[in-house]
């Protein structure tokens, strides 16, 4: 990709668009500046610069940079901002960007002789479908490093750099296109005589559409299109989930707590988003059914978030397993991958639930805001939002369709036949695998067949007690005492 070598040549190179350009605006920019666009106008509001600011969550500093390189002052339509911002992004310091014949379309080609649509209804689909799918494993990796899931961590000396989102004004014009529903079309066909089929290729090639993700020596050149479409739709969720993300405070607190704020959880869509847009990708060292990760160094005495891993650019890079070009050949989904692959990137982990389990899927990411919260205890692998699953769930359920409708069920895991039995715990109250005690349901435990419940009475928080805690409230009351439940782990027989 074409990127710009430091903040300030944008600025100084900002008088390229100027605000009476604007009113002179191609034809092609007026269309894709039309009626399309309301919405990102009803979410910047009617502040200008401060509406811009409160939208992509960004600094005084970045956006002043932006408006600057783009030629706006502090006053200025919701139009105008769209017509600068294509303006600017087809230049070569803003990033080179050939605009798709219309908004809401994705190109396969250059030519856009073939495209596929991301409207409002396509997204919706897309995010029942990954809603509706059953989870793939995201364990397996290889690799001398201490996490064997989708975030592979390793230990540094270094402090823990700081974690605000930032922007140049072409990173912040390539994500404020995707707000106006504009994706770039693909600048780069693969070579005549690139290697084909099943042969790997060794060439690393430079892609310089703003959209288009770079690939790694390993990444057969074949997946270029395959990957490039499929980096669009995800991000085509993302920008749902950011416009929406404000006015479904519900949502907000179902997935991460009531302690969470909605621009806590936009500015991370941002960080996601723009990753998304700015990625570097590379062949994984994978086993079995794993999708794909990333590398991240965390802090050896806090094991606080440091840094994730990027290329001499400071693209963000994702090692992309075998079985990932499997399944979006045969499903077309697993948008959710990138996503949560995304938040990976700044910081959010793999949460740990109470019994070990990895809040992976919906159920679990529930469970997580109930044992622990927005926040846990404070400390970096604790709470819905530091969570990366919370946010791809987040995403997918801003994006549906009938947005106030039920979700659609989720799959159960297949049945497993048994040859062992399991001896509950000593401390137990319930057989293992139980649903039920005492009349009252524990579906909402998800106990395994290797768990059994410990259900006793205590005191409510607002009685003085410690209430349940980061257990299960069994439904089962007295004026002071609650019944609260919490796993144990069974004995093989």
């Amino acid at each position: 990709m074409l990127f710009m070598r430091a903040a300030l040549l944008g600025v100084a190179l900002g008088g390229l668009v100027r605000r009476d350009e604007v009113k002179s605006a191609s034809k092609t920019e007026e269309d894709l500046c039309g009626a399309h666009i309301d919405t990102v106008c009803g979410a910047l509001g009617g502040g200008a610069k401060a509406g811009l600011q409160g939208l992509m969550t960004s600094s005084d500093g970045d956006t002043e940079r932006f408006l600057a390189a783009v030629g706006l002052g502090g006053d200025f339509s919701c139009k105008e901002l769209c017509v600068a911002t294509l303006k600017y992004a087809q230049t070569p310091e803003g990033g080179a960007v050939a605009l798709p014949p219309a908004n809401a379309v994705v190109c396969e080609d250059a030519a856009c002789t073939t495209k596929v649509s991301v409207d409002e209804a396509a997204v919706a689909q897309m995010a029942v479908r990954e809603l509706e799918a059953p989870n793939l494993s995201l364990e397996g990796m290889g690799g001398d490093v201490e996490s064997t899931e989708d975030r592979q961590e390793l230990k540094t000396d270094d402090e823990p750099e700081p974690g605000d989102l930032t922007f140049t004004p072409q990173e912040l014009t390539r994500s404020l296109l995707v707000l106006f529903d504009v994706y770039a079309r693909p600048s780069v066909e693969p070579p005549s005589d690139f290697l084909g089929g099943d042969d790997k290729s060794l060439v690393q090639v430079e892609a310089e559409g703003v959209n288009d993700p770079e690939f790694g020596p390993k990444i057969r050149r074949d997946r270029y299109q395959q990957y490039t479409k499929f980096a669009a739709k995800g991000a085509a969720l993302v920008r749902t989930a950011i416009l929406r993300v404000e006015s479904r405070t519900d949502v907000v607190e179902r997935w991460f707590g009531s302690e969470a704020s909605a621009r806590d959880v936009k500015n991370m869509f941002q960080k996601q988003l723009k990753t998304i847009l700015d990625l570097h990708i590379k062949k994984g060292d994978c086993e079995g059914s794993t999708l794909a990760y990333v590398m991240v160094w965390t802090n050896t005495r806090t094991s606080r978030f440091v840094r994730s891993d990027r290329d001499h650019k400071g693209q963000y890079i994702v090692h992309m397993c075998e079985y990932f070009w499997d399944v979006i050949r045969d499903y077309d989904y697993r948008y959710g991958t990138l996503i949560h692959e995304a938040a990976h990137h700044h910081g959010p982990t793999d949460v740990q639930l109470a019994n070990g389990n990895t809040a992976y899927g919906r159920r679990n990411n529930l469970r997580l805001v109930r044992e622990q919260g927005a926040y846990g205890d404070g400390t970096p692998n604790q709470g819905a939002l530091n969570n990366a699953d919370n946010y791809m769930t987040a995403v997918l359920v801003l994006a549906q369709d009938q947005i106030h409708a039920p979700l659609p069920v989720e799959p159960k895991p297949p049945r497993v036949t048994r040859t062992h039995q399991w001896v509950k715990h000593a401390s137990c109250s319930t057989e293992c695998g139980a649903t039920e005690h005492e009349g009252h349901s524990l579906t909402d435990m998800m106990l395994g067949q290797n768990q059994c419940a410990v259900c006793k009475w205590q005191t409510r928080v607002r009685w003085g007690g410690e209430g349940c805690g980061n257990g299960f409230s069994l439904g089962k009351k007295s004026f002071r005492d609650k019944v609260c439940c919490w796993s144990e782990t069974c004995t093989q027989r």
